[in-house]
Formats: C-alpha cells, structure tokens, sequence
C-alpha cells in the first residue's frame, strides 16, 4: 500500500510542479519544454484535463512562442489595468475584488503551521494561486519523502493538511478562477492551462470524496 500511496504521489508532485510553475510568472522555454514533456496517465482522466494538455503542449511551440505568451500572462494576471482574472482566492471569496482579506490570513497560516513558508511570502499576497499550488506541491515532496523513508506516520501527517488545504481553499475557489480565465483569453495555451487545472480539480474532489 505504500508503494501504491508513493507512485499516486510522485503522479500529484508532477502537476503540481507544473501549475506551480505556470501560475507563478510568465511561461519561460525551460517551463515550456516541461510541458511538453509531460507524459500522464489519462485514460480514465475527467475530459477537461485530456483536452487541457492536448491544448498545452500544442500550443507551447519554441522560443518564438514566449513573447506572445508573457504578453498575454501580463494581460490575464498582473496588468497594469484592470486585472482581467485576478489570480487571489480573496477576490472569489469575499465578494468585493479585494485582496489582502481575513482569507489571505488564513492561507498564511496555514503555511506556517505547515512550517513551509513560499518563496514569494510577503512579497505577493499569500493567496495568489500559484503560491497556493506551491505549496501542495511542498506537502506532496514532503510526505512522498517521509514514505521513502518508511516513515508513514509523519506522510499521514503531510496528507492531512494536504486534505485540509484542497477543502478550504482551493477547491473553494479555483473552479470559477478557471472559468474566468477561460472566458478572458483566446489563447489556447492559456485555455489549456484553465482546463488542465479544471479537470485536475475534478478529481482532487472525487478523491477527496472518496476518502484518499
């Protein structure tokens, strides 16, 4: 079983690392050659997640595709401007746009009681989705670690906060995140990438439905 627990594990830490990667800035060639790179399992994957990657890695091309693409990672995430889809769990939850909000707080502590502080802590909102991502992809390394070792309390451990962080955040919100996204771009890189999380999101919720 925990042979099985550590290969459904290495299967969450890959596409966490890419979303992480995607979400935080702009897709750069060594992102871009991931992508194309990914190999999955999807023969009983949600459709949206199929068509999510077919979307990606058709559309990630070369170099030559990366000024397009920062472009439009600008345009979606950062301005200036009005924020097309603003990339905070705040401005899903509270109702008013706002970022920085009691919800922000609370993704904050959750890392710190994970004891795993992101990268980009205190210099962007904590709740930016690709810091969100980030940081089930350090719960995901952490408790495949600790079943490396043989250690399958301390990866309970890890999985439970893994749990916890899906059911109160970003299954909160990030199903309508990716609606906003799809329906702010014509790119199909960006397209992909909302389908990608989507159907990525199905099955974190089935799963977590069913008890894994």
């Amino acid at each position: 079983m925990e042979r099985e627990n550590l290969e459904w594990l290495e299967g969450r830490i890959v596409v966490y690392n890419l979303l992480r990667h995607l979400y935080l800035r702009p897709p750069i060639p060594e992102v871009l050659s991931l992508v194309r790179s990914l190999r999955l399992n999807l023969e009983a994957a949600p459709a949206a997640i199929r068509k999510g990657l077919d979307l990606l890695q058709g559309s990630s091309g070369d170099e030559t595709i990366v000024p397009t693409l920062v472009a439009e990672y600008t345009r979606l995430f950062e301005g200036p401007g009005q924020i097309p889809v603003p990339p905070f769990e705040s401005c899903y939850r509270t109702g008013d746009s706002l970022v920085m909000q009691e919800v922000t707080t609370q993704v904050r502590r959750a890392y710190l009681q994970a004891g795993l502080l992101a990268r980009r802590l205190y210099s962007d909102p904590d709740d930016h989705v690709g810091m969100e991502w980030e940081f089930l992809y350090a719960l995901a390394t952490k408790a495949a670690g600790a079943l490396a070792r043989g250690d399958a309390t301390e990866a309970q451990t890890w999985l439970a906060q893994r749990r916890a962080f899906l059911q109160d955040h970003l299954l909160r919100w990030s199903p309508q995140f990716c609606e906003r996204l799809l329906a702010a771009t014509p790119h199909a890189f960006f397209q992909g990438l909302a389908l990608f999380t989507q159907g990525l999101l199905e099955i974190e919720a089935q799963e977590l439905a069913e008890g894994i």
